[in-house]
């Protein structure tokens, strides 16, 4: 039974959708949208309480969270606390800027079932200090790196861009790993000849996606991606460290690419935090637009966007309205009634209910893939052959404005049964 779960209060029933790998990402349920419900509000305040379903929306069984905590506005000045990234007073970008988001960490996802454990454990690394430090969550004890004999370079998908794109076809990175660990870490940062070696097997993918700025790779990242003729999309991951992520990345670009921003067309902010309860929509929006702000002020005038999954935002088209890209992340996987040879299909067709939801907005599917070992989602089914058959069907389907998740499989991240234990899996170089 795959669980998903609702919050609602007194009057209103509003469907909240969990997820996948790297996050609580992959748990979300699409919805088969045939009946036209009406919905109505009232708001009111109390506790939320969570509802358990099953796969065909019957709920089985409940439990209760304290409230989400509201946002706070701070004043202005606080941005300044890095002096190169502090905001003129008198620029635009103060406008956009002024609100420094509140601190709210996945905590706010808490309660005595098992399962919102779970989702919590999937979360990816976040690190306020220079030196990564492995979230407490990390397992204990990970399955080891994929060996040579294990990795497949027929599944891998032709990587060529399309002439004028400005989002060719890329590939999904992040710069973690459980081995050569010191002190007893069970997750560590991947060396700068590690992410040189990963970059060299990447090589033929117009674009790399990477989620954060810590573990240096933002740097190593950029360096790799100019040798190869490569672009970066950079993601700032810790919404309670925008400017000082905002700063590591103009470091890097002063540092590696003479200040200029044309290896990195597109930034991103956050990764399903909506879809994981972990921010409101509201939050979100605001840190989008203290990232921009502060993304100004360092010269970058591209994209900026928030990226979550395709029910999050058809639900809150608010998302990609104040986004300059419709960005989801979307697997077949999770859907039970697909099979992986109609992976691309289905994408396609969720891609379709974004343009609809967000119709002034360029859709980029930002994560699509297929693990290759884990447990069956109904007709979802994980095995090399069935990865190789995703990554074909979802290539047929798109020439661009996809990237293919994941390059390599993540053994620091958890299995758990709310995945279908593939977490870890879902790697096709």
């Amino acid at each position: 039974m795959k669980t998903g779960f609702f919050t609602f209060g007194a009057f209103a029933l509003l469907q909240l959708v969990s997820a996948q790998p790297h996050k609580i990402r992959h748990r979300y349920r699409y919805e088969r949208r045939d009946v036209v419900t009406e919905i109505s509000y009232t708001t009111m305040t109390a506790a939320a309480v969570i509802v358990y379903v099953d796969t065909d929306g019957v709920p089985y069984t409940t439990s209760t969270i304290g409230e989400m905590p509201e946002i706070t506005s701070t004043p202005s000045a606080a941005l300044s606390s890095t002096s190169d990234l502090s905001l003129s007073p008198t620029s635009e970008a103060v406008e956009v800027a002024a609100v420094t988001p509140g601190t709210v960490t996945n905590s706010t996802i808490t309660g005595s079932s098992s399962s919102i454990q779970s989702l919590a454990s999937t979360s990816y690394p976040i690190s306020s200090s220079p030196a990564y430090v492995p979230p407490s969550a990390a397992p204990s004890s990970v399955v080891s790196a994929s060996s040579s004999s294990s990795q497949m370079p027929s599944s891998a998908p032709a990587a060529t861009a399309t002439p004028g794109s400005a989002i060719p076809l890329g590939v999904a990175y992040d710069g973690y790993t459980t081995t050569g660990c010191s002190n007893g870490q069970s997750t560590c940062c991947k060396s700068a000849s590690q992410i040189a070696s990963d970059f060299s097997a990447m090589k033929s993918y117009g674009i790399i996606r990477i989620y954060g700025v810590d573990c240096n790779q933002v740097a190593n990242s950029l360096q790799n991606a100019i040798s190869n003729g490569q672009k970066l999309i950079v993601g700032l991951y810790d919404m309670t460290a925008i400017q000082s992520g905002v700063q590591t990345i103009a470091d890097a670009i002063n540092t590696y690419a003479n200040g200029k921003w044309d290896s990195i067309p597109l930034v991103t902010v956050g990764n399903e935090f909506v879809n994981t309860q972990t921010y409101t929509v509201s939050q979100m929006v605001d840190y989008l637009n203290w990232a921009r702000g502060n993304l100004t002020n360092v010269h970058y005038t591209g994209p900026v966007g928030i990226v979550d999954t395709v029910p999050a935002v058809t639900d809150n088209p608010a998302l990609c309205e104040n986004s300059d890209y419709a960005l989801v992340n979307c697997h077949a996987f999770f859907n039970s009634h697909s099979s992986a040879a109609d992976a691309g299909n289905f994408v396609k067709g969720q891609v379709a209910n974004v343009q609809q939801a967000c119709p002034n907005k360029k859709v980029i599917v930002t994560e699509s893939g297929w693990p290759k070992q884990g447990d069956s989602n109904g007709e979802a089914v994980p095995s090399p052959a069935n990865q190789r058959a995703a990554l074909a069907s979802l290539q047929s389907n798109f020439n661009d404005s996809l990237i293919f998740f994941s390059a390599f499989d993540d053994s620091w991240k958890s299995n758990s049964a709310g995945t279908y234990d593939a977490e870890q899996y879902w790697g096709f170089l």
